[in-house]
């Protein structure tokens, strides 16, 4: 409840609309994963803080949705990256210094 009075003037009201309307489940879904996505932007913000040095907080953020990407990778995901890393090897040259 304390949640709830810290965003809305008067819960008491606003629950009962939402049990009369019959979208109280809709609401808790909803004011649950709002509350979850705070907490975790709040921790993000605070680690950005004392821990990170460079970049901006939208850059740090952007590395953490790519860290997240890279670990949710499939199997067939990665097989096709190291087929691609390999054929880019196979063409590399280093008598040619940069010339294709």
């Amino acid at each position: 409840m304390d949640l709830l009075f810290q965003r809305y003037a008067s819960p008491f009201l606003f629950l009962n609309g939402m049990l009369q309307t019959g979208r109280f489940c809709e609401f808790v879904e909803s004011f649950t994963s709002t509350v979850v996505e705070e907490k975790n932007e709040k921790t993000q913000w605070e680690y950005f803080l004392h821990k990170v040095w460079d970049g901006s907080f939208s850059e740090f953020k952007e590395g953490i949705k790519v860290d997240q990407n890279n670990k949710a990778m499939s199997a067939n995901e990665i097989e096709t990256t190291v087929q691609n890393s390999l054929s880019i090897l196979k063409n590399f040259n280093p008598d040619q210094k940069g010339v294709i």
